[in-house]
């Protein structure tokens, strides 16, 4: 085989390759599929699943089930990553019971419709034993 001939082989395999992967890209593209349309939203705060909103206002929503098997006494709330801001008002939550942690002053440093990670520390008091211990979780929302 000439040398000329197995250069030329060689680009147009690698021509077609490239062809075929920019015509993925930009098929992706036309579709509107980018990484904050695709990110799903998830609220996980110690083993319990949550569901959290968050506006471009800054107001935060996290509704909490309390599946400790205890009553406590959530005492402190920090929220930081793409949005920071803090709650230190007392909520008693029994056992089995849904609380709505309500925080303002939570504004994101992302626009609305941008997908927001935010990392939750919350300190709450065993109402049996009086003991403070930590619980901490991660939020995934999209900024409304």
């Amino acid at each position: 085989m000439r040398k000329g001939q197995a250069a030329m082989e060689f680009l147009m395999t690698y021509g077609w390759a490239i062809l075929i992967a920019l015509i993925a890209v930009g098929a992706l593209y036309y579709m509107n599929v980018k990484p904050k349309n695709i990110v799903q939203e998830s609220c996980i705060i110690g083993s319990n699943p949550c569901d959290a909103t968050l506006t471009k206002a800054g107001a935060l929503n996290i509704v909490y089930t309390n599946g400790l098997g205890k009553s406590i006494n959530i005492t402190d709330v920090n929220v930081t990553g793409d949005a920071t801001c803090s709650d230190a008002t007392p909520h008693v939550v029994a056992s089995g019971e849904k609380i709505t942690l309500s925080l303002s002053g939570c504004t994101p440093n992302k626009p609305a419709g941008d997908i927001a990670s935010l990392n939750v520390a919350m300190q709450y008091k065993d109402m049996e034993s009086g003991l403070t211990h930590p619980l901490s979780g991660q939020v995934t929302v999209k900024i409304q």
